[in-house]
């Protein structure tokens, strides 16, 4: 997020990718988007797998932080995954 409140989310989004090919078309599906910050961060802004929810948590002190996070990682996901 470019920004240093965010840099304990700093890290990677792993995915799944399936391929289906017949007749020479073919189907992408993507899928278990998760979200790993890097080693030596803070575990709690690991955020795991990302759903459909709208929000990461209700609670915490750190609640602003994880949803602010959580909402860009899934707009960065359907935009890499549309990309696709």
């Amino acid at each position: 997020m470019n920004k240093l409140a965010y840099a304990a989310y700093d890290g990677k989004i792993w995915y799944s990718i399936k391929l289906q090919v017949k007749d020479g078309r073919f189907k992408v599906e993507m899928s278990n988007f998760v979200h790993e910050n890097k080693k030596g961060n803070a575990p709690t802004c690991n955020l795991g797998l990302i759903t459909i929810a709208e929000n990461y948590t209700d609670k915490g002190a750190q609640k602003f932080f994880h949803n602010k996070v959580w909402k860009d990682i899934k707009v960065k996901s359907e935009r890499e995954s549309n990309s696709i």
